[in-house]
């Protein structure tokens, strides 16, 4: 189980949110993969604590990660008993995909248990069932993963026909994904059928196959488990050398094995396709399900893996429409000569539960063939600027056609933009957590990056020292901006209710007016682009005297405030935050949430707008924060929410106006700590 990858692991100075969030997050998951597994039984069992007894998503997660550690440790019973609860459990929660394919997986891990404890029929109907939920949602992987276990079960039973259909359908199905861990799996368990059957030159011909693919991309254990076959399958026909050959791992891969296989099987892709078109558009999907639970730990869900041709309608894009590939979509064309369009993970969708963020994430390549050709030339051609009837003029005549059916398949697939949607809300929406990974650099790495400061910038070039005099009428701010501290031990104390208001009058509110073609221009506290203040301000109160609780509007011209939400739920919004950060947040006294409003800085600016948008963002963060210095406050930026859950309690909604930053305010108590 591989842990969602925000960011950097933990390295040895405080880190980014997202960074911190994979660490944690990893923790339980390192304790499963390296073989610890009673430290993570304890993270699980002490989570599931915490939850207590009524029916939630994060209880079911939980039971069945509690449930991994006891079957990995051989204690079947208890593993059975906690995946049974959380199967019942998902029986009183509101029906959802996710659940779905949720209870699926636990449905498939009780099936293996079952078989270890010899409950053969039991055992089936779990893995029948489990099989049924992976077809309903297109699922090659769960499918071929359930058909692998059903063939192992088969060949318990002494069902060796049954088992070598069961196990051969797999193969055919893990084959389509592309994933060499679980193909090595698929070729392996068919060689172990096959040996069963005292098919010696079939079983080795699957046993060589699985511990290739693992010795080429890294899974050498699996590949061991392959050799290790292979050395028993020659002992067992007669062949005592080969056996040793074999225990010693002396194996050479045999290059023309590798190309001694068909191409893979088309079996479990639907099959229904528009008939008339020349060309076919396939699309292999990837839907990626995660878990973030209290506690800071972040859990693998389903990995859902869909591949289908494409049914819909090409149907011609209007002419004055300006196509081009979607940002960040990466064109390939593949042994066969068709075209895959890889597009980047889309933006993540969060569910908001008790003790649980369910995050979900599209993956997607597009594939077409018969047009390899004429795509190309569309490619070459689509830059956003021309038109569509100018990328089809480039076509000979005899292409137009097709060419304006493909576009149109591409833009009802998401392959390409036609929404003409301005850079600066792609930027944002795509550098949303999750999204794009961060740069992966290793604690030392990042050590070595904070430190380096700017040296090494002009290394010849000679230099003149400055005076660190501070004249009197400067000091006032030398002594602020030397005071300023980001912490993160807020300790959950109130504001007062002047602080409050001074801390918004002075750092956003009107400091004076400018007369601008016969009319009054108001003007505040920080610099904005044009004038146009597009970015706007929503303190969230948590503790202020004589304020209650809930999401507020600033009203700069006015100095007043706007109640957006009232009396809202503290928990419930920490929950909005990653998992690592919601203890700092929760002692917060206030959260100032700054949006920006796009289309107010597009419609004079255009597509450059939104590095000004930031900029603003930055001059109010900076106002709020020395102004809270001043008060004798804490105050930090932050940005480590999950987007989406935060712009719904802001009451924000589509792309029109989003979360930019924040600032945090309290009090802070305890010994100041090394952050940056």
């Amino acid at each position: 189980m591989a842990a969602l990858a925000f960011g950097a692991r933990q390295g040895s100075i405080e880190q980014t949110a997202q960074e911190r969030y994979v660490a944690e997050g990893e923790r339980g998951q390192h304790m499963l993969a390296g073989g610890q597994v009673d430290q993570a039984a304890a993270v699980f069992a002490g989570l599931l604590a915490r939850l207590g007894e009524a029916p939630s998503y994060a209880r079911a997660v939980v039971l069945g990660r509690l449930a991994r550690c006891f079957y990995v440790r051989g204690h079947n019973e208890q593993a059975m008993a906690r995946l049974q609860e959380a199967l019942g459990l998902i029986g009183e929660l509101a029906p959802s995909e996710g659940l779905r394919a949720l209870r699926g997986t636990l449905y498939s891990e009780l099936g293996e248990v079952l078989r270890a404890m010899g409950q053969h029929d039991r055992a089936k109907q779990a893995l029948c069932a489990a099989l049924k939920i992976a077809e309903e949602l297109q699922d090659l992987r769960a499918q071929g993963v359930d058909l692998n276990r059903l063939g192992t079960l088969a060949l318990a039973q002494g069902n060796k026909e049954e088992a070598l259909d069961r196990c051969r359908e797999a193969l055919a199905l893990l084959r389509q994904i592309r994933e060499p861990a679980v193909e090595a799996a698929a070729w392996h368990q068919l060689g172990v059928v096959l040996h069963e059957q005292k098919q010696w030159q079939e079983a080795e011909r699957h046993y060589l196959k699985a511990a290739r693919i693992g010795e080429q991309h890294g899974h050498l254990a699996a590949a061991q488990e392959s050799w290790n076959q292979l050395a028993l399958l020659n002992q067992q026909a007669g062949q005592p050398a080969a056996a040793e050959a074999w225990y010693r791992k002396t194996i050479e891969a045999d290059q023309k094995s590798a190309n001694a296989f068909g191409p893979p099987s088309t079996a479990g892709v639907e099959a229904s396709h528009s008939a008339d078109l020349p060309f076919q558009v396939t699309v292999d999907e990837e839907r990626i399900t995660d878990y973030g639970l209290d506690g800071d730990l972040l859990v693998d869900g389903p990995r859902e893996r869909r591949i289908i041709r494409w049914a819909g309608e090409a149907n011609p894009l209007t002419e004055d429409l300006r196509p081009t590939l979607a940002p960040c979509v990466r064109a390939r064309m593949d042994d066969e000569g068709a075209i895959g369009l890889c597009l980047p993970v889309g933006e993540p969708v969060f569910e908001r539960h008790r003790g649980c963020t369910v995050i979900r994430r599209l993956r997607r390549e597009i594939r077409v063939s018969g047009t390899s050709a004429i795509l190309w030339q569309l490619i070459g051609a689509m830059d956003g600027n021309r038109r569509v009837a100018d990328v089809l003029s480039d076509l000979v005549p005899g292409d137009r056609a097709i060419a304006a059916r493909v576009l149109g398949a591409l833009a009802a697939t998401g392959a390409i933009d036609i929404s003409g949607r301005p850079i600066g809300r792609f930027i944002h929406s795509a550098t949303k957590k999750g999204v794009i990974p961060a740069g992966g650099l290793e604690g030392d790495e990042v050590l070595q990056l904070v430190m380096d400061g700017d040296n090494g910038i002009h290394p010849g070039a000679s230099r003149i020292a400055l005076s660190q005099a501070v004249p009197e009428r400067l000091r006032p701010l030398h002594a602020l901006t030397r005071s300023r501290r980001s912490r993160r031990d807020f300790d959950g104390l109130s504001l007062s209710r002047d602080d409050f208001d001074a801390l918004l009058h002075t750092a956003c509110g009107v400091t004076g007016a400018m007369q601008w073609a016969g009319r009054e221009v108001k003007l505040r506290a920080y610099p904005a682009s044009g004038g146009l203040y597009a970015v706007q301000i929503y303190p969230v109160v948590l503790r202020v005297e004589d304020l209650a609780p809930g999401i507020y509007h600033y009203r700069s011209i006015e100095n007043s405030l706007d109640v957006v939400k009232k009396d809202i739920d503290r928990t419930l919004f920490v929950d909005a935050m990653l998992p690592a950060e919601r203890q700092m947040v929760a002692g917060v006294a206030a959260m100032f949430c700054l949006t920006g409003r796009f289309a107010r800085h597009e419609r004079k600016y255009g597509e450059g707008g939104y590095r000004m948008l930031v900029a603003e963002t930055g001059h109010i963060s900076q106002n709020l924060i020395l102004t809270a210095v001043a008060l004798g406050l804490s105050a930090r930026p932050f940005g480590g929410v999950f987007d989406d859950l935060l712009n719904r309690d802001l009451g924000l909604e589509g792309d029109g106006e989003q979360f930019l930053l924040s600032v945090l305010v309290g009090h802070a108590g305890g010994p100041l700590k090394q952050t940056p």
